[in-house]
C-alpha cells in the first residue's frame, strides 16, 4: 500500500534529508545512493551503505559486506510508513547476490541480482569477502569471489577418493543364505545384498556388494568424500528383501574414509487371508489347480508403503477354502490393495481393501482383508434404439464378434477400471459383470461390428454403483451427421495423381477432414470422395465443440499438411 503522493514525497525529502546529515555532508540523494531504513537497523545513525568501504567514516565487517538491503521474508511486514514488504529473504546466482533494494521512494523493490563488490563473493545470502571455501593450491581468489587459476593452461586436476567398508545385517543378524543354487565365494551368486551410495548435493552414485555365502556379510569399495543416503537390496539369494530399504539417511564420508559401517536393514513379517464379500474366493480356472503352483494364487495382495514407496507384493496359497498369505516386509504404514490373477472370482482389477495399517518392528499376523463386489448391468441405445451389427462376418451369439459396443466404467477417484461388451447380434444389446462399488465415469464405444461410432463416448459422469448392485442402466449414446464439401482458393480440389482414379476406391480421396472435440478428446475422420468435381464429405460424430482440420491424401492439390480450416464449432 502506498500513502497519497505528496505525504510519500515529504517522507521521501524527510529520509534524504536524514541521510544526508548522517553522512556528515549535505546534498541531494544521487541515483546510487540508499537512504537510511526507518525501522531499526544495527546502527539507527549511520546505515551501511554499499560505497563505504573498511576505514571511511561507517567501518564494514572485516569478514561479510552485504551492499544490499535484506528484507524480512515475511510478506506481511510494514517496511516503512507507506510500504509493505513483499520481498523475500536474500539468495545467491553464482557470484551475484539476489536480494530485494529500497529504491528512491524509500521502499524495498522485488529481488534483483546485483553483482558483490570486487574480491567478494556470495555465500548463503551474503556477500563475503575472499573466496568462501578458499582455494586449491595452483588457484587466487579472482575479484568475482571465485577461485581463478593462476595459468589457465595448466590447470591441475586433483581427482580425491576414499575407501568405504562394512557389514550387512538383517535384524542385526547376519543375512542368510537362501538360493537353491550352489553359493560359490567371490562368485555373483555370493552377493546376498547390493548396498547404493546415493551423494546427495553432487549426485555421484556407488554400487557395493557383500561377498561370501555364509556369516558376516561385508562390503568395500572406492568412493568420493560426502554425504550420502544409503539403500540396501538383496539380490535374490539371501533373506534380504529385494526391496531397496534406505538404512542412512545422511552417511558422511570423509577424505580418510569410513570403515566399520553397520548397515542393518530392518524387517517384519505379515500374514492374513482374504475373503470376497465375506466368503473364500473360489477357483474358477479350467486348469487343475496344483498346491503350491503358480495357479493356485486366487489373489494377490500388494502393500505400498505411504512415504517410503516400497511395495511388497504376495500372493494366496491353496485351491479351495481359506485364501491365506504371508511374506516379510520393512515395517512402516501402508496401503493394501487385492486383486485377482484369473484363477478365481476376485476381479482382475485392484481394490484398496485397507487405506492404512501400520506394521512395527514385530510385524503383524490375522490381517483379515474384505474384498466387496457388486454387479452392474443394463443395455446400449444409439439414439434411443438398439444398436444395429452391421460387420461382414457372421454374427455367432456369444462368441466375440456378437460385440456390438464395449462399456468402460472408471472410478477416478480409485483408479478402479472394469471393462464389459454387450451380448447379442441384433435386438436389446444387453451387459452385465462384477465390479467394486462405487462412483463411475462411463463410456461406450462401438467395436467395429455395429452402427456405433468406434470412439468412445462418456454417456454418464456420476453411474452410483452400490453394494448390492445397480441394475436396468440405460447407456443412450447420441450421435449427430455433419457433411459438406471442400474447396481449394475458393474450387474444388484437383486429382493429380499418375494412377487411375476409382469413385469409392481409397484413391478418390482428395482429402481427409478431421474433426477434435476440445473438451472430451474426441477424434473423427471423414474422407472425400469423388475424383473430380465437388469434393464432399460426410459422416456421424459426437455433439460438441470441435477444431477443423484438412489434409491432403496425396492424389489431389490439397497439401498433405493439415491445416487447421476451423478453430472452434458447435455440433448441438
Amino acid at each position: 500500500m502506498r500513502l497519497p503522493t505528496r505525504l510519500g514525497l515529504l517522507l521521501l525529502l524527510f529520509v534524504a534529508a536524514c541521510t544526508a546529515r548522517a553522512g556528515g555532508g549535505g546534498g541531494a540523494l544521487g541515483p546510487d545512493d540508499v537512504p537510511a531504513p526507518l525501522d531499526g537497523a544495527p546502527d539507527d545513525d549511520v546505515p551501511a551503505s554499499p560505497d563505504v568501504a573498511p576505514g571511511d567514516d561507517a567501518p564494514a565487517s572485516p569478514d561479510v559486506a552485504n551492499p544490499i538491503d535484506v528484507p524480512s521474508p515475511d510478506a506481511t511486514v510494514i517496511d516503512v510508513a507507506g510500504c509493505t514488504n513483499m520481498c523475500a529473504a536474500a539468495t545467491c546466482a553464482g557470484t551475484a547476490l539476489v536480494a530485494c533494494e529500497r529504491g528512491a521512494d524509500g521502499c524495498l523493490h522485488p529481488a534483483v541480482a546485483r553483482a558483490c563488490p570486487s574480491g567478494q563473493g556470495c555465500l548463503a545470502g551474503a556477500c563475503v569477502a575472499g573466496c568462501p571455501s578458499g582455494c586449491p593450491s595452483g588457484f587466487v581468489c579472482g575479484p568475482a569471489g571465485a577461485c581463478r587459476p593462476s595459468d589457465a593452461t595448466r590447470i591441475a586436476l586433483n581427482l580425491v577418493t576414499t575407501t568405504v567398508s562394512g557389514q550387512v545385517t538383517v535384524n542385526g543378524l547376519a543375512p542368510e543364505y537362501t538360493s537353491t543354487a550352489i553359493c560359490t565365494p567371490t562368485a555373483t551368486n555370493d552377493r546376498r545384498a547390493t548396498i547404493r551410495f546415493a551423494e546427495i548435493t553432487r549426485g555421484y552414485a556407488f554400487t557395493f556388494y557383500t561377498t561370501g555365502c555364509a556369516g558376516v556379510a561385508p562390503f568395500t569399495g572406492t568412493i568420493y568424500p560426502g554425504t550420502y543416503r544409503v539403500s540396501v537390496e538383496g539380490s535374490g539369494y539371501s533373506n534380504v528383501p529385494a526391496t531397496a530399504q534406505l538404512v542412512e539417511e545422511a552417511l558422511v564420508v570423509g577424505p580418510a574414509g569410513l570403515g566399520g559401517v553397520r548397515l542393518d536393514v530392518r524387517t517384519a513379517t505379515v500374514s492374513g487371508d482374504l475373503t470376497v464379500n465375506g466368503a473364500a474366493p473360489m477357483y474358477t480356472s479350467t486348469a487343475v489347480c496344483t498346491p503350491t503352483a503358480t495357479n493356485d494364487r486366487r489373489a494377490t495382495i500388494n502393500f505400498e508403503e505411504i512415504t517410503r514407496g516400497y511395495t511388497f507384493t504376495f500372493y494366496t496359497r491353496g485351491c479351495a477354502g481359506t485364501a491365506s498369505f504371508a511374506g516379510t516386509l520393512f515395517p512402516g504404514t501402508y496401503r493394501v490393495t487385492a486383486a485377482g490373477l484369473g484363477y478365481s472370482n476376485v476381479p482382475s482389477t485392484e481394490q484398496r481393501v485397507l487405506d492404512m495399517i501400520t506394521i512395527g518392528a514385530s510385524g503383524a499376523s490375522n490381517i483379515h482383508l474384505g474384498l466387496v463386489t457388486t454387479t452392474v448391468s443394463g443395455q446400449v441405445t444409439l439414439n434411443g434404439v438398439a444398436p444395429e451389427y452391421t460387420s461382414t462376418a457372421v454374427c455367432t451369439p456369444t462368441a466375440t464378434n456378437d460385440r456390438r459396443a464395449t462399456v468402460r466404467f472408471y472410478d477416478d477417484a480409485r483408479g478402479y477400471g472394469f471393462t464389459f461388451y454387450t451380448t447379442g447380434c441384433a435386438g436389446v444389446a444387453p451387459f452385465a459383470g462384477t465390479i467394486y462399488p462405487g462412483t463411475y465415469r462411463v463410456t461406450v464405444g462401438g467395436s467395429g461390428n455395429s452402427n456405433l461410432p468406434v470412439a468412445a463416448q462418456v454417456v454418464n459422469t456420476g453411474v452410483v454403483v452400490a453394494p448390492t448392485g445397480t441394475g436396468g442402466l440405460r447407456l443412450d449414446v447420441i450421435t449427430r451427421a455433419v457433411g459438406g464439401t471442400l474447396t481449394v482458393n475458393g474450387v474444388a480440389p484437383m486429382y493429380t495423381s499418375t494412377a487411375t482414379c476409382t469413385p469409392t476406391a481409397t484413391n478418390d480421396r482428395r482429402a481427409t477432414i478431421r474433426f477434435y472435440e476440445t473438451t472430451r478428446g474426441y477424434a473423427f475422420t471423414f474422407d472425400t470422395t469423388g475424383c473430380a468435381g465437388v469434393a464432399p464429405f460426410a459422416g456421424v460424430l459426437y455433439p460438441g465443440l470441435y477444431r477443423v482440420t484438412v489434409e491432403g491424401s496425396g492424389y489431389s492439390n490439397v497439401p498433405t499438411t493439415s491445416q487447421t480450416v476451423l478453430d472452434r464449432i458447435e455440433i448441438p
